[in-house]
């Protein structure tokens, strides 16, 4: 999964949804620091990115535990 995003994102580097995927693969692979980054990227191409809010908060509140 993470090598097809990291393809997809070396051609287009303004697709939120690959960072969405990205971040959620590193989130299963207990990446934290690269699935907040990817997280935070998608917003900033797509602040609205409504998913992409839910993960990095979902990620938050796991770390605050």
């Amino acid at each position: 999964m993470l090598a097809l995003v990291d393809n997809a994102l070396s051609r287009a580097k303004d697709l939120e949804e690959s960072y969405y995927w990205r971040g959620k693969a590193s989130a299963a692979l207990g990446q934290t620091r690269a699935a907040r980054a990817d997280f935070q990227t998608a917003l900033r191409l797509k602040p609205s990115y409504r998913e992409a809010a839910q993960a990095l908060q979902a990620l938050q509140a796991r770390a605050s535990r």
